[in-house]
């Protein structure tokens, strides 16, 4: 039921290897709402986890899914970022 889909999307980066602004700044959108989709998740999970047993199904059901997304976040914003600095060097 709660399933990170942000995984399953290909980076544009990688869907338009020849878009060198476009793509990455693009991923950096789309890798900042992960992170704070992941956010949120993990603030839930906590509370969930602080309110005892009745909130531990949250913390177990939200947990995964935020360090899922958190990490999926990270390598499009890291893949993005990689993309613009070798459009730079290439330009000088």
């Amino acid at each position: 039921m709660w399933e990170n889909p942000f995984p399953n999307l290909p980076t544009f980066t990688e869907s338009f290897p020849d878009s060198n602004i476009v793509a990455p700044v693009l991923d950096t959108v789309v890798g900042g709402i992960e992170a704070g989709v992941s956010i949120a998740t993990g603030a839930a999970a906590g509370a969930g986890l602080l309110v005892g047993p009745e909130g531990w199904i949250v913390t177990g059901t939200m947990g995964p899914v935020s360090l899922s997304t958190g990490a999926d976040a990270y390598n499009r914003i890291s893949g993005a970022i990689d993309r613009l600095q070798q459009e730079e060097t290439e330009c000088h």
